[in-house]
């Protein structure tokens, strides 16, 4: 089917089930006391009432559940609608799917998980798919709620599903709160746990939200809520579809069983104290008729991703910070936040740029010998030996299938020259030149918006940036930023992306020594995608443990959500240690000395280490790992006993390799 026609499929799509979904009642919205607010006692409910008066109604809309998230952002859910008129009963339904010929199974990519396919539903409407993905970029126009002295909010997302029968399918799931914006972005996916519903079924289901403005003393409360067919979210083209959002009435947001004048009173009061102390608020946006924009949910449906994934975690330079510390020069450390690189950091930058620039060039040879004729790629393998080869200084594509079938073969040659003879080290050493053959390959960089992990990120990565003469974008990820454990190294101060490059710029112009065309250079070389830094990105108090492992899963979900199988991460020692404690299984690290010390130790500053992530393993994906380029963990002594304890010799201790798959 051609996508002229799949448009014009989902649009009838949404008109068919847009007839049987119309303005969500005000009376369904009112009262969730049996969530947050613990309005028990005996009796029925005024909800159940509700849903029951729905119930009797004929030709109703499916109502927006009764959820209230808890503090731990759980849900409670309420007796939902009747299904709506046209709906099949629960027999029919299944006999029906059971009627239809299966045909032949839909054939995925090579290496990805294959969720949803709008030609799979349209040909094999009674096939099940694997998983349902709902991914939220962010939320548009949130408005100002003058009457509580809100200009800005911390609003959170809250999603379910209603099935074709009218019932909640499977659990809520829910965004984390985002600090002091109307404009918040999330950039993140959702594994929606529903049970097992043909495509049939799913066009028949409605996908329902709610957005909520967290409190931390008070009830939180009611901005808005949704309710969209969850198929008319499958954009042919892979864009978000903006969802318009109904804010709520005052009716709305508590229940009546709390009094709303004293909540309303206690809120503006509290809020107008804590203005005092906010960052002034962006103004309200315009449409072109100078009315305020709609406010919409920007939402779409995964179709696949790739199940296996080299993520390249690259620690930034030494940063002022580190040098102060090492000398206990408090002053310094305690003088600013976001502490720059030093002089030595980014000289360790310019080094990781040669070496990556010397790996594009290698690749870009190997490239050319494998396009020239069959003999060369086993020389390349063979002259390798003496420092093992990598390469794929060409973007992903045709190109880099090529490479890969060429390169292989190359770096395992290399392999066995390096280690003599020596079967395990051979199988090391063809790893290292793979994954550093992919690092020159990388399809997308995130970064920490620290200014430290971007400095390093412009300066070190500029050969992969500007590969080719494209320009790969950096997406700045608050996930990725330090541990912040109270210095002031982990504190941003610089709020926006406009206001993050300004900052780079001026703390890169006298690291290259004033030379103001080059650091225009870096910085052109590297578009930020910078709309995850429009709002406050870090946290003012220390992190706990169960809050960093919270952010780590967050970043672990954009990684594995992502279109892309080569990523690269530049981030902070803490946090990168933290992920391998985290995603390696205990078994596995027992297995491997050498992971365990990835564990322990830290990475030493400009290091990079490869991680492949199998994403069939739900919390454990990292199977392999490798440093690369030289690298080296922080720690002498635990470096040489985990370099021992992988077998491999003194010389060649700068291509370490963990292996963390257990047999």
């Amino acid at each position: 089917m051609r996508p002229r026609e799949l448009r014009h499929f989902l649009a009838a799509t949404v008109r068919g089930s847009n007839a049987r979904i119309c303005t969500v009642p005000t009376s369904a919205m009112r009262r969730f006391s049996n969530g947050l607010f613990g309005g028990g006692g005996g009796g029925k409910s005024k909800a159940t009432e509700d849903a029951t008066e729905l119930n009797t109604r004929p030709n109703l809309p499916v109502p927006v559940s009764q959820i209230a998230p808890d503090a731990g952002g759980s849900a409670t859910g309420a007796p939902m609608a009747a299904p709506a008129a046209d709906a099949l009963s629960e027999s029919q339904d299944t006999d029906r799917d059971a009627a239809e010929t299966a045909g032949p199974a839909y054939e995925a990519p090579v290496g990805q998980q294959h969720l949803l396919s709008a030609r799979e539903m349209i040909a094999h409407p009674a096939r099940t798919p694997s998983e349902v993905v709902l991914h939220l970029m962010g939320v548009l126009n949130l408005p100002r709620m003058p009457k509580l002295n809100l200009d800005s909010l911390t609003p959170y997302v809250v999603a379910w599903v209603i099935d074709h029968r009218g019932q909640r399918a499977g659990e809520a799931v829910r965004w984390a709160p985002r600090a002091d914006t109307r404009q918040p972005v999330w950039n993140s996916g959702r594994k929606l746990v529903l049970p097992p519903m043909s495509y049939r079924r799913l066009r028949r289901a409605v996908l329902h939200a709610q957005v909520w403005e967290w409190d931390a003393l008070l009830p939180h409360t009611l901005v808005g809520h949704c309710a969209v067919p969850l198929m008319s979210l499958l954009s042919p083209d892979g864009s978000h579809v903006d969802v318009p959002l109904s804010l709520a009435s005052e009716a709305e947001q508590w229940p009546e069983a709390v009094d709303q004048q004293l909540l309303t009173l206690a809120k503006k009061t509290l809020n107008g104290a804590a203005r005092l102390f906010s960052p002034a608020a962006a103004p309200t946006p315009r449409g072109p008729n100078g009315k305020a924009a709609e406010c919409a949910l920007q939402l779409r449906l995964l179709g696949s991703y790739p199940t296996r994934k080299w993520l390249y975690l690259v620690r930034h330079g030494e940063s002022e910070w580190n040098r102060a510390q090492a000398s206990y020069n408090v002053a310094t450390m305690y003088s600013q936040v976001d502490h720059p690189l030093s002089p030595d950091g980014i000289d360790q930058a310019t080094r990781l740029a040669e070496k990556l620039q010397a790996q594009l060039q290698i690749g870009q040879a190997r490239l050319q010998t494998a396009e020239g004729g069959g003999g060369g790629g086993g020389g390349g393998g063979g002259a390798a030996g003496g420092g093992g080869a990598a390469g794929g200084a060409v973007p992903p594509g045709p190109a880099m299938a090529r490479l890969a079938a060429t390169g292989a073969g190359g770096g395992g040659g290399g392999g066995g020259g390096g280690g003599g003879g020596d079967g395990a080290v051979a199988d090391d050493a063809a790893f290292v030149a793979e994954a550093e053959r992919r690092l020159c390959a990388a399809q997308q960089v995130l970064c920490s918006p620290l200014s430290r992990a971007v400095e390093t990120c412009v300066v070190g990565l500029a050969p992969l940036l500007g590969r080719g003469g494209g320009r790969l974008p950096v997406v700045l990820t608050p996930s990725a930023r330090e541990h912040f454990r109270g210095g002031a190294d982990s504190m941003g101060c610089a709020l926006g992306g406009d206001a993050v490059r300004e900052r780079v710029r001026q703390q890169l112009l006298p690291l290259c020594g004033g030379d103001a065309s080059r650091v225009e250079g870096l910085l052109g070389a590297a578009p930020f995608d910078d709309r995850e830094v429009a709002s406050r990105w870090w946290s003012s108090l220390p992190e706990t443990t169960d809050e960093l492992r919270e952010r780590l899963a967050e970043l672990m979900r954009q990684v594995r959500y992502s279109p892309h199988e080569h990523v690269v991460l530049v981030g902070h020692s803490l946090f990168i240690r933290e992920m391998f404690r985290e995603l390696v299984a205990p078994e596995a690290a027992a297995a491997a000395p050498t992971l365990d010390a990835l564990r322990r130790l830290k990475l030493q500053n400009c290091g990079v280490v490869c991680a492949e992530l199998d994403l069939a393993e739900p919390t454990t994906p990292i199977v392999r790992a490798a440093l690369l380029l030289g690298s080296e963990l922080e720690g002498k002594k635990d470096r040489e006993a985990a370099g021992a304890a992988a077998g491999a010799p003194a010389a060649s201790r700068d291509v370490e390799l963990v292996d963390a798959r257990v047999a």
